[in-house]
Order: structure tokens, then C-alpha cells, then sequence
């Protein structure tokens, strides 16, 4: 009977220990490639490198990429896959419209610590823009809100999943602690119901 108040104590450990390593590693810094000078309507590659806590690369996320429209605030968002070394992701963006853009990344498994990037796209193929070419805050504002929320998601999944696995470990706990106590009932030849 111990051993199974031991087993199940270690299970609940081990359910809180998982829980803590996951949310203790969860954000990142992005670290965006060269700048990109995309033209309205046509495809354009954005690369990026997701660095875990700062400093290491890491593949095991799945990023988009979210671009805001600095006149409208209209959000569009972008899926990223894996190119080349570890932790180095790339969009193929299509924008609509001319004008000035940002851009940002977002992860449901990682905080993303990292400022919208800003980008002018341009309306023909010589490169000249045809919209405003100052990036405004708003939009900015918005691709950063909309990465921090997605983030913020994550951690609270995250932390429900952790908190139902410690219940279910009390539960467990609790139960064998229940039948640690109860006694079986004496039976017809059991030395302890003859004395009796």
C-alpha cells in the first residue's frame, strides 16, 4: 500500500515539474532577415530566425507571420515553414495594397518578445510607393497586440493543463490514501475473527 502512495506522490510531482518547465521556457526574440521591398499583388519571401530565450535557435514552433496595413489597420496573417538551419522560418507573403506595412511573428507555443517590422510595399516594379510611407503606430500597435494576445493564450493553456494535471494527481493522492486506511473486513477463519 505505501508503494502506491509513493507511486502516486511521484506521479504528481512529475505532473508539477512538467508543468513548471513549460511555462519557465516559454518566450522568444525574432530576428528578421534582410529587409524586404515587396511589390502589391505579387508574392514575396519574409525570413526570420526564432531565437528561444534570446539565444538558441528552435525549430519546434509553428510561427505566422501577421502583417497590418498602416493606413486601413487590416491584419492579414501568413503561415511560416522551416528553411534551412534550425530555427530559421520563412512566409511567402502576397500584400494587396501599396503602402506602408508591418510585420510581426507570432507563436502559440512561445511568448514573442520582438517589435513590428516595418516595410513599404510598392505599387509597380520599379519600386516607387504609392501610399504613405510613414508607418503608423496604430497598426503597429495592432500586429503587436495580436502577437502579445496569441502569446498570452498559449501561457494560459499551458498553465490549465498544468493545474488539471495537479488536481488529477491530488485526486489520485487522495484515493490511495482512502483505501490505505480502510481495513478488510475479518473472515470465517482468519485468526482475527476467531478471537473475537
Amino acid at each position: 500500500m505505501h508503494r502506491r502512495i509513493i507511486a502516486t506522490l511521484a506521479w504528481v510531482l512529475a505532473s508539477l515539474a512538467v508543468a513548471s518547465a513549460a511555462l519557465a521556457g516559454g518566450w522568444a526574440t525574432i530576428v528578421p532577415d534582410e529587409a524586404v521591398s515587396p511589390t502589391a499583388g505579387q508574392p514575396t519571401e519574409i525570413g526570420f530566425t526564432v531565437m528561444q530565450h534570446g539565444k538558441t535557435p528552435t525549430s519546434s514552433v509553428t510561427p505566422s507571420v501577421v502583417v497590418a496595413n498602416s493606413a486601413t489597420q487590416a491584419l492579414l496573417m501568413f503561415p511560416a515553414r522551416q528553411s534551412g538551419k534550425t530555427g530559421h522560418f520563412v512566409a511567402t507573403i502576397t500584400i494587396p495594397s501599396a503602402g506602408a506595412h508591418t510585420w510581426a511573428v507570432t507563436l502559440p507555443e512561445l511568448i514573442v518578445e520582438a517589435k513590428p517590422v516595418p516595410f513599404v510595399v510598392s505599387a509597380d516594379p520599379a519600386g516607387a510607393p504609392s501610399g504613405p510611407t510613414v508607418v503608423d503606430d496604430t497598426a503597429t500597435g495592432a500586429v503587436a497586440d495580436l502577437a502579445r494576445l496569441r502569446s498570452e493564450l498559449t501561457v494560459m493553456r499551458i498553465a490549465i493543463v498544468g493545474l488539471a494535471a495537479a488536481l488529477a494527481g491530488v485526486g489520485a493522492l487522495a484515493l490511495a490514501m482512502a483505501f490505505a486506511r480502510r481495513r478488510p473486513s475479518p473472515t470465517v477463519g482468519d485468526p482475527v475473527s476467531d478471537a473475537i
